[in-house]
């Protein structure tokens, strides 16, 4: 079996995953934008879990979230168009979250 007729999994940070899990299986995370305070942060990246336990603690202000751009699905869906035979992206419902609405667009933008 070539690596063509592999099927590539994509989620989004909110899924929680291991690391261990993602590597495992190469699993693609797609990180939601963490916002405190103006700064932009991307999920899993630039802010451990440490600091920001410590500063959602200390902080008279708190963060929200923003779904993954439309750009980076569309980015990591072209390459893994060309890398593999299918794509699954798994997200949490649009009832709760906007990124499955993005997720689809990206979807439309490839095929």
């Amino acid at each position: 079996m070539s690596d063509r007729a592999q099927v590539a999994i994509v989620t989004d940070s909110a899924a929680g995953l291991p690391a261990t899990l993602i590597e495992q299986y190469n699993i693609h995370v797609i990180p939601y934008q963490l916002i405190w305070d103006g700064q932009v942060y991307l999920d899993g990246q630039g802010l451990t879990a440490t600091e920001f336990y410590r500063r959602f603690r200390e902080s008279p202000t708190h963060p929200t979230t923003s779904q993954p751009a439309l750009g980076t699905f569309t980015e990591l869906y072209q390459r893994l168009a060309e890398e593999a035979g299918g794509i699954v992206s798994i997200h949490v419902p649009e009832t709760l979250s906007s990124t499955v609405r993005v997720a689809r667009m990206a979807a439309q933008e490839v095929n």
